[in-house]
């Protein structure tokens, strides 16, 4: 059995209670069981009396004083006192049992914090999705901590997730990027016996994308190419036309999609999942280079994948009006402010359509019931208006707007000393995601992607990201878990036997020597009682999609443990003590290591 969800389970208590009461038919009306602010006033504060004070006519603290004479019978042993306070709030104080079960939990449970959610949900979580045109970039590294925390919070508490990044290879911007890769590879070319005309050579010249966005794919170019590699086995010259170029661009994007690859498993994400935005065209990238891409003429009547399927769907629903040659779907018919061009007057589908079909594609991807998937996207700032016609053209296949989430992961601004680190992928003022890896790690970058809320703009400090202080939460918070390690250590050699220090011995201690009226009794109540929220909180981070609720979380419980470790001696001559602290203590580390893991952080035995 997992850790019990008090809140849950004493919100389901209060409910019933409350509707038996006062008799309820259809229940009590919505109300909200909260952790308590501080330790005075409980452990669970909750506002039903007031929230009944107006269908019951009655004042709300008479009302709250009924149920907690009601509850203190009905909760019996979970809870020492039910106390109303100001206007009507109730504050549950949890019993010496209730606050020590999740310790014993946590030590006997083989998964104690591997939750069953009431709708399980099969989702597909879509994040990065970066254009193979450069190295990922920092902002690209912000959305990868988000998605792939957030896949792994949404599965602690039951869901199946599928994570899946969109391969942008169909569009212009490879051809672009392909040419600066040419451009730099010019010279090496000709000297390994490629012959490149003049046209050719005026075509690569005019890319666009500045060295430094194109240096990795170049040196890997310069390294790697071989004839092998572009298919060509014969011996000789070989000449750069039309067919060796498209080998060419092919092979250059496929590589530069393998460097992000490595850069995204680099950084402890579990994408499996790759999506190519050419397969919507045909299903190899080769033809839709050739007759699309390079002439820049995609005309959906030649397509033959799913973009077709899509766009046929959308006229027999009859969501579409054509004007000026153009084809336009009526977005308004959903919200939208405008309607919308999926097929541009010279017969070319437009980024809209393309997305509607991605989406339909993964929609169809994830099967079964339709109540049970959901689709859930991580965009980049620049993509709020989207969000609005995206939805709009799914309803207009027919897909309920309520079944795609899009989250904003927000703007980075690296800063070195007080002064901003500037960022352009053309003009080659970057700073790649391996570059601030190699920097600050992978550890501290994931923290301090995920500490603030998706949205928000973030100001990353390279200064403090390599501190190795209190100052630095990423290494406050491990530094914490390797304290608690190395307290263990300490206990074997002060001749604590193996047997003692393992979990079932330590599921079995008494605990009641955490509950004196001494300061250690107060820190350890407080530690007990952070444990006792820890399920609340990653159930509250996975229902708002919001990881920052963990690291918030295990930076509060690091700020209670340290004080901790420095004023309370846990291995005491007294055993029953050591051991209690002892088990307190390995159920902190869990704790520690789970919400680390979560995040995609390690959890150091040592630092």
């Amino acid at each position: 059995m997992p850790l019990d969800n008090l809140q849950i389970s004493l919100s389901a208590m209060i409910g019933q209670t409350a509707g038996r009461l006062f008799d309820l038919p259809d229940g009590p009306p919505a109300f909200d069981l909260s952790p308590s602010a501080e330790p005075k006033f409980g452990h669970f504060a909750c506002n039903l009396a007031l929230q009944l004070a107006g269908p019951l006519k009655k004042n709300p603290r008479q009302i709250g004083e009924a149920l907690a004479v009601e509850l203190g019978k009905v909760l019996g042993n979970l809870v020492e006192r039910v106390e109303v306070a100001g206007p009507g709030f109730l504050n549950f104080h949890l019993s010496a049992g209730a606050q020590a079960g999740p310790v014993k939990s946590i030590l006997m449970e083989e998964e104690p914090f591997r939750w069953t959610a009431e709708k399980p949900l099969k989702i597909n979580l879509e994040y990065v999705s970066a254009n193979p045109t450069g190295p990922l970039l920092v902002v690209n590294g912000r959305a990868a901590a988000l998605g792939s925390a957030l896949a792994e919070i949404l599965r602690a508490v039951g869901h199946e997730v599928t994570e899946e990044f969109y391969v942008n290879d169909a569009g212009s911007q490879v051809i672009e990027f392909s040419k600066s890769v040419i451009r730099e590879n010019l010279n090496h070319l000709q000297r390994i016996g490629w012959i490149i005309n003049d046209s050719i050579r005026e075509w690569a010249n005019s890319g666009e994308y500045h060295e430094k966005t194109v240096e990795e794919i170049s040196i890997q170019i310069e390294k790697d190419i071989a004839r092998e590699a572009l298919g060509v086995l014969e011996v000789g010259k070989i000449l750069l036309d039309e067919d060796m170029l498209l080998e060419l661009i092919s092979y250059i994007v496929s590589s530069q999609h393998f460097l992000q690859t490595k850069t995204i498993s680099r950084f402890n994400t579990n994408i499996r999942s790759y999506f190519f935005e050419h397969s919507l065209y045909e299903s190899d990238l080769k033809p839709v280079i050739r007759k699309w891409i390079l002439p820049s003429e995609i005309e959906l009547k030649n397509c033959v994948g799913s973009i077709i399927k899509t766009y046929s769907l959308l006229l027999e629903r009859r969501g579409t009006s054509n004007d000026e040659g153009a084809v336009w779907l009526k977005t308004t018919d959903y919200g939208d402010e405008k309607d919308r061009v999926i097929v541009r007057s010279n017969g070319k589908p437009t980024y809209l359509l393309t997305d509607i079909a991605y989406h339909l594609d993964k929609w169809e991807r994830l099967g079964g019931d339709e109540d049970a998937k959901l689709m859930i996207d991580i965009w980049g700032p620049d993509h709020h208006g989207h969000i609005l016609p995206t939805k709009a053209g799914l309803q207009a296949a027919g897909i309920p707007p309520d079944k795609l989430e899009v989250l904003i992961s927000g703007w980075v601004t690296l800063k070195r000393g007080g002064e901003i680190v500037s960022m352009s992928k053309r003009q080659g003022n970057i700073v790649t995601l391996d570059e601030l890896l190699d920097e600050v790690g992978v550890d501290v970058a994931r923290y301090m992607f995920l500490e603030r809320s998706p949205e928000a703009h973030l100001d990353f400090d390279l200064d403090l990201a390599v501190q190795q202080s209190s100052e630095n939460p990423a290494y406050y918070i491990q530094y914490a878990h390797a304290r608690i390690a190395s307290i263990f250590a300490v206990a074997r050699e002060e001749g604590f036997r193996e047997d003692e220090l393992g979990d079932d011995s330590l599921a079995k201690v008494d605990l009641t020597p955490l509950f004196t009226d001494d300061d250690a009794g107060e820190r350890q109540r407080e530690l007990l009682r952070q444990i006792v929220y820890y399920p609340g909180v990653v159930a509250g981070a996975a229902a708002s999609y919001a990881p920052q609720r963990v690291t918030a979380y295990l930076h509060s419980l690091a700020g209670l443990f340290h004080p901790y470790y420095k004023k309370v001696k846990v291995l005491v001559e007294d055993r029953g003590t050591a051991l209690a602290r002892l088990a307190l203590s390995r159920a902190l580390r869990k704790v520690l290591a789970h919400g680390l893991g979560l995040l995609g952080i390690s959890a150091p035995e040592s630092m």
